[in-house]
């Protein structure tokens, strides 16, 4: 065969493929998704022992007669997938064995299914917290003593305190459900059919109580202005400038709402949660803590309105702690002043926020 004969040969087998191939139908049918995405909520932090429901909705298929069947799997208490009634929802009952259920993360895993679709999938996480100031739970750093500690009592819950310059102050920030005429009232009781959901008195983050007695309540300036015990109150403007002198500010009188330059590093805590530190190192504020005063990144709360009981969003945590002061603002009589200090800069800052709505944690001085 002549090399011309080959070439037209090989040619015609080529273009012969595609066409081969062109003929031949699709038999394969393609299996279509579900659609939206899962929602859920679980709690970010809960306490060794707690329980909690898991719901679920949001997915639905194309054809209106398929059954959307939701599955559940949470870590240690569950190795396999079960299926569960995505609106009454699938109890998470945590041990209190903590060799079982140790401090940590956790995940929920949640499945949606249906007859003839591709599954779809989610994922939450929980943190195990172990409450408590000392050292011996999930937050540790502070550096307080129990044995070595004044204290006093409020709400029920201890809080510990120490002098530092011609101050007397909290060392961590206050966490009490209800105003101080309240708390010390004689008979007063905590009442426990207010769900933690539904806070009266000072808001809890993302509903987790655990975490009340971590970074504290966030109160309004109304709440702060009643919530010191008896003998203490919300420290003034004066009062942040002598605490802030103590922690390397120049020694001056300050103007109200003036920064105080290079003081947040000594004000810090040198906390961690459950192993992780709560301030990002920064060499321009890096936490020494070097007056005891321990402060939180606890970020702050803006209070939503309408609806029954109350309802916060949070922002800042781990990169800001906010202060109420006792002042008000001289030219709106529905501002305040706060104090605050973030996880970048070296000073502390002050700024004026709406009495009602905006949320800052608590620390309190001696009278």
């Amino acid at each position: 065969m002549k090399k011309t004969d080959i070439l037209i040969a090989v040619l015609i087998a080529v273009l012969a493929v595609p066409a081969l191939f062109s003929c031949k139908k699709n038999t394969e049918e393609t299996i279509p998704s579900l659609a939206g995405s899962i929602y859920s909520y679980v709690p970010p932090y809960v306490e060794r022992g707690d329980a909690f429901t898991v719901k679920a909705s949001g997915i639905y298929a194309y054809e209106d007669d398929a059954e959307i069947v939701y599955r559940i799997k949470v870590d240690t208490v569950q190795t396999e997938y079960v299926t569960f009634d995505p609106e009454a929802g699938f109890r998470v009952e945590l041990g209190e064995d903590e060799a079982n259920f140790p401090n940590g993360a956790y995940t929920v895993y949640i499945l949606a299914s249906a007859e003839g679709y591709y599954s779809t999938s989610a994922a939450y996480q929980f943190n195990i917290i172990e409450p408590g100031m000392t050292g011996d739970g999930s937050l540790t750093g502070l550096g307080i003593d129990p044995e070595d500690s004044d204290k006093i009592e409020a709400d029920g819950e201890d809080y510990y305190f120490k002098q530092i310059g011609s101050g007397c102050w909290l060392r961590h920030n206050l966490a009490v459900t209800a105003p101080a005429s309240e708390y010390e009232a004689e008979g007063y009781e905590k009442d426990p059919s207010i769900p933690v959901e539904e806070p009266i008195f000072g808001g809890v983050y993302y509903c987790c109580s655990v975490m009340g007695d971590i970074l504290g309540r966030y109160y309004t300036y109304e709440e702060a202005m009643q919530a010191c015990p008896s003998g203490w109150h919300l420290p003034t403007e004066a009062e942040w400038a002598a605490l802030a002198i103590e922690a390397g500010a120049e020694d001056k009188t300050y103007e109200t709402g003036e920064s105080f330059k290079g003081v947040a590093g000594s004000l810090k805590a040198l906390a961690s949660l459950n192993g992780l530190k709560l301030w990002e190192f920064w060499p321009q504020s890096e936490a020494s803590d070097k007056l005891g005063f321990a402060a939180l990144p606890s970020g702050y709360s803006v209070r939503i309105p309408g609806g029954d009981g109350r309802s916060d969003s949070f922002f800042c945590i781990t990169e800001y702690a906010t202060f109420w002061t006792a002042d008000e603002y001289s030219d709106d009589s529905t501002k305040a002043w706060y104090r605050f200090i973030t996880d970048t800069g070296s000073d502390m800052y002050a700024a004026l926020a709406d009495k009602s709505s905006f949320g800052a944690s608590v620390r309190c001085v001696k009278d």
